[in-house]
């Protein structure tokens, strides 16, 4: 079976690590039929870095739409039979695609594959692998968490289910990648190889995010993907659970990032569901952010 596959790197005023991220995808062992740089609306050196690797790279240039939108220019003038993906902050290491090939050839009812990954820290250099989630593991577990390792930088998918569903959600500028593996894995089995093939450039945990933002993601995202299929009080238990672990998460992405807002989002999730057990966790984060909170005033 001929596997052909375009990669596609979307990036926007990242051209300090472009460079990197399309000289990963030119050195595979088993190199892609093309590979198109998206570039959403940058305004840093962007054409540059794509233009000094010549006719090697598509470039391709639009107005600033987000992630999803660049995702979808790059797949709809692409030519291959499968997509792999790239963010311009990432890399991969040279049999990444070849490994991929293999795992669709030897599955080939798959709709997507994913690898392992490498997380790097840019800021020390130190580095961490961690082996690809078990395919067989994915779905329910999609509904909770992104679970498919690597995410984006990490995935080849099948152009024709790309298509099926209509690619990735504009509206979303976070969460675009899950939405996209869960209505692919609800419909069609996956595959992975396992070994960390995928470098994921970690940034200092100290940059602060725009939690709002992830919010409004995450509320668009859960209220349009993760209950599909569910209907009645499955549904309604789902979407709670489901509510309060995401404000779980950002309340603890807050902590991290010593921003404020930390202890309103830890009783929202409280709140959205009091279970038992979720609850003392809740409750022992909420301690320490008090505690915390009044050694600050001190």
């Amino acid at each position: 079976m001929q596997i052909r596959i375009s990669a596609i790197i979307p990036t926007y005023n990242d051209a300090g690590r472009l460079r990197c991220a399309i000289a990963s995808v030119l050195a595979q062992t088993e190199p892609p039929v093309e590979l198109i740089v998206v570039d959403d609306g940058s305004t840093d050196d962007t054409r540059a870095v794509a233009a000094s690797f010549g006719d090697r790279v598509r470039y391709v240039h639009q107005a600033n739409q987000g992630p999803s939108a660049a995702r979808n220019t790059g797949i709809r003038i692409s030519t291959g039979d499968y997509i792999a993906f790239l963010d311009s902050d990432d890399s991969w290491l040279p049999e990444k695609l070849a490994r991929q090939r293999e795992a669709f050839t030897a599955a080939p009812e798959s709709a997507l594959c994913y690898t392992g990954v490498r997380w790097v820290n840019e800021q020390d250099g130190s580095h961490q692998d961690q082996e690809a989630n078990d395919p067989a593991a994915i779905w329910p577990a999609l509904r909770f968490h992104n679970c498919i390792t690597g995410s984006a930088s990490a995935v080849c998918v099948k152009r024709d289910c790309l298509d099926s569903i209509g690619g990735f959600c504009e509206q979303l500028t976070a969460h675009e990648d899950w939405d996209v593996w869960f209505r692919i894995a609800r419909r069609h089995p996956v595959t992975a190889v396992r070994e960390p093939l995928t470098v994921i450039n970690v940034r200092p945990e100290s940059i602060s995010v725009d939690v709002e933002r992830m919010q409004r993601n995450m509320e668009l995202f859960l209220n349009r993907t993760p209950l599909e299929g569910l209907t009645g009080i499955s549904r309604v238990v789902w979407r709670q659970r489901f509510y309060s672990v995401e404000l779980f998460r950002l309340a603890m992405m807050l902590r991290t990032r010593r921003q404020p807002g930390e202890l309103r989002y830890l009783l929202r999730s409280i709140a959205a569901w009091p279970s038992p057990f979720f609850q003392f966790v809740r409750f022992k984060a909420i301690a320490y952010t008090l505690g915390r909170l009044g050694q600050t005033r001190r």
